[in-house]
């Protein structure tokens, strides 16, 4: 496909091409920009991990994404029928929630009805139906995962009790989330030590806008798990309880401490792992 930009778009827009629209649906989807480690292999860089907006290519991704996001508000508000099966595609497989959501946004106006689809988890969630999710079940999982890390934090709490209430797959995703995110921070937090970077110089600055996003992500993956019920979980806290002390004792108390701005995750996770014991005792 030709070189894409938002200005380019507001033209196909304003004669409401829709075939090119549709083509837009995809543009350089799959690209990757945050929380990927380089290709080069998996060592940490400075430049690589430094916050959204600071990274060398942020300006490009952004362009790139908004131009699905353009497409897909546009083929909405067309409302073309020939948009419909493109953008069902769109909702269920774009690499980024944002893009996904705007997907079933002009779904919405397009008069498409909700089935069993992710599709359709991806609706619900955009609608903030929890219940809905629930009775989709195992569909519903993926989507509330990629909703609960790239999604509004303010919307964690009710996403978390949103897959607790699914339980079976939902239990191992967040098990999984909590694992990755936790590997991430910490290896993120372990760099900045070995490379001698200061919470408080220009660096240390930028890169405590990640952590402190990758702590509370972290948080409420044990609060999440927390209120499941599982004895599946159990396990999962106590590892995560061993790898922080692990941190604790390689980096020291003061760094770690710095880079989540006072949050203590390990008093966090025993919280977790109290709630969680005794929700399985009482049941």
């Amino acid at each position: 496909m030709a070189q894409l930009t938002r200005k380019k778009m507001e033209k196909l827009i304003k004669k409401s091409k829709v075939k090119s629209l549709i083509k837009a649906l995809t543009y350089n989807r799959g690209e990757t920009f945050a929380w990927d480690k380089p290709e080069s292999g998996g060592k940490f860089n400075a430049n690589y991990y430094t916050a959204l907006g600071h990274i060398k290519g942020h300006k490009e991704w952004v362009q790139h994404y908004g131009v699905r996001m353009d497409a897909a508000k546009a083929l909405g508000e067309i409302g073309d029928e020939r948009a419909v099966e493109p953008l069902l595609e769109i909702a269920e497989n774009d690499n980024l929630f944002a893009v996904r959501t705007k997907a079933v946004e002009a779904l919405k106006s397009l008069k498409w009805q909700p089935d069993t689809s992710i599709a359709a988890a991806v609706y619900w969630i955009r609608d903030c139906n929890w219940d809905k999710c629930v009775e989709l079940g195992e569909v519903a999982v993926a989507p509330l995962i990629d909703a609960f890390v790239w999604g509004l934090p303010s919307e964690r709490i009710d996403i978390g009790r949103t897959l607790a209430r699914i339980g079976g797959p939902a239990v191992e995703a967040l098990i999984e989330t909590l694992n990755k995110w936790l590997g991430e921070y910490l290896g993120m937090v372990g760099f900045a030590s070995r490379e001698g970077i200061n919470p408080a110089n220009a660096l240390g600055v930028l890169l405590l806008e990640s952590f402190e996003g990758m702590s509370s992500l972290v948080e409420k993956s044990a609060w999440a798990l927390s209120e499941t019920g599982d004895e599946r979980a159990v396990e999962a806290l106590n590892s995560a309880i061993s790898t922080l002390q692990v941190a604790f004792a390689q980096v020291g108390p003061g760094l770690l401490m710095s880079y989540i701005r006072g949050e203590f995750l390990e008093k966090d996770f025993n919280e977790a792992l109290t709630k969680l014991k005794e929700r399985i005792a009482t049941a």
